[in-house]
């Protein structure tokens, strides 16, 4: 069973790229050998970073859940829109708490704009943070531009583009996160 944790970096009021998330955890949730938990920040009070988690001295329960959550996953996926040409600041905290549990795992990255880039600027940042914390960043990633005309709020493809994109992105995330995960346990078996 391959252990899945989605991290949604989008908060706004009448925010729509949470949707390619979802998209995604309702596709994956029908695959048998794959668990899935969502880290939905707008549901979670992550507060302003202060230290790491394990240097906490007294965290939230927020931050315990999400900690847990991050500990059992195998790969992890990062989803944010993109503000100013980058990811969402929630987001880029979220991984400041939880650097340890995010180190050298794989992690795939979700971006979707409203307009036709679909977040490629902060795709590009995130990767390179992903690098930052010791992890493993796909090459493939699932970019999703007029986000209002792409997942309808049923978690759906609106067209078949997003589809094959969506299923696309799966296959490689769950190659690359198996292929590591075996390589891990391969490596833990030989110590």
């Amino acid at each position: 069973m391959l252990n899945l944790a989605i991290v949604v970096g989008s908060v706004r009021k009448g925010r729509q790229t949470h949707k390619a998330a979802y998209f995604l955890e309702k596709k994956l949730k029908q695959i048998s050998d794959v668990n899935v938990k969502l880290i939905d920040l707008q549901e979670y009070n992550i507060p302003i970073f202060e230290e790491s988690f394990g240097s906490h001295t007294n965290p939230t329960e927020s931050l315990k859940q999400a900690a847990e959550i991050l500990d059992n996953a195998d790969a992890i996926i990062l989803q944010s829109p993109e503000y100013h040409a980058s990811m969402s600041g929630v987001l880029k905290n979220f991984m400041d708490y939880f650097t340890k549990e995010i180190s050298r795992k794989p992690i795939g990255v979700v971006t979707a704009s409203s307009g036709k880039f679909g977040g490629l600027n902060a795709s590009s940042q995130m990767q390179q943070l992903i690098f930052g914390v010791a992890s493993y960043p796909m090459p493939f990633k699932f970019i999703v531009p007029f986000i209002s005309n792409a997942i309808d709020d049923n978690f759906d493809a609106m067209n078949e583009e997003v589809n094959k994109s969506g299923e696309k992105f799966i296959n490689e995330f769950l190659w690359f996160a198996n292929a590591l995960t075996n390589a891990k346990s391969a490596s833990k078996a030989a110590a």
